[in-house]
C-alpha cells in the first residue's frame, strides 16, 4: 500500500506482518499443499545447515586453500575483481605474498605466454573455457567440480564462481 517504499516507511509495518501471515495462511487452504510444504521446509532446513557452516565471502576460503609466491604471474581473466585487492584494499591479513597480477581480456591469447602461469577468475564461464584446455589443471573452485556440468537457465554466465588455473605452456 506504501507507494515510496524507503525503509524508514515499512519499518512501521514490520510489527504487522505476523498477524497478515496467519490470516494470508488461513485463506489459502494449506492442506492442500501439505507434502509440497514438507519437501519445501526440508529442503530450507538441509540448505540453512549448509549455508550457516559457509563461508560468507568466498575469499576466506580461497586464501586458506591457495599460497602463491611473489614471482608467479596471476592472470585475471575478464571483468573479474582481484583476489588480493578487495575493495580497493590489499589483504595483507590472510596472505603476506601477493603474485604478479596482470589483467587480461576475453581475447587474451594464452598460447603466448612462456612460462606457467596462474589464471583467476570470479566467473563460471572461464572455468569452462580453462577446463578443456590442455596443460591447465584447477587449483581452487568455490565450487564443487560437479556442479559446473549443470548449466540450468544458463546460471554459469552469471554466477560469481571463483576459480584459479595453473597452466603449462
Amino acid at each position: 500500500f506504501v507507494g515510496h517504499k524507503e525503509f524508514r516507511f515499512l519499518f512501521p509495518l514490520v510489527h504487522f506482518v505476523p498477524v497478515i501471515m496467519v490470516i494470508f495462511f488461513e485463506k489459502l487452504n494449506l492442506l492442500r499443499f501439505k507434502k509440497s510444504l514438507n519437501f519445501i521446509f526440508a529442503c530450507n532446513l538441509i540448505l540453512l545447515v549448509i549455508y550457516s557452516l559457509k563461508e560468507v565471502h568466498p575469499s576466506y576460503s580461497y586464501y586458506k586453500n591457495v599460497q602463491l609466491n611473489a614471482d608467479d604471474t596471476l592472470f585475471i581473466q575478464g571483468d573479474t575483481e582481484d583476489p588480493y585487492h578487495l575493495a580497493g584494499i590489499t589483504t595483507r591479513y590472510y596472505t603476506q605474498v601477493i603474485p604478479k597480477i596482470q589483467y587480461t581480456r576475453d581475447d587474451f591469447d594464452f598460447d603466448k605466454v612462456p612460462h606457467n602461469f596462474y589464471v583467476f577468475s570470479n566467473r563460471a564461464r572461464y572455468y569452462l573455457k580453462f577446463v578443456k584446455r590442455d596443460g591447465c589443471r584447477l587449483v581452487y573452485s568455490s565450487y564443487p567440480e560437479w556442479i559446473f556440468d549443470i548449466n540450468i537457465a544458463n546460471w554459469q554466465k552469471r554466477s560469481k564462481a571463483w576459480t584459479l588455473f595453473h597452466c603449462k605452456n
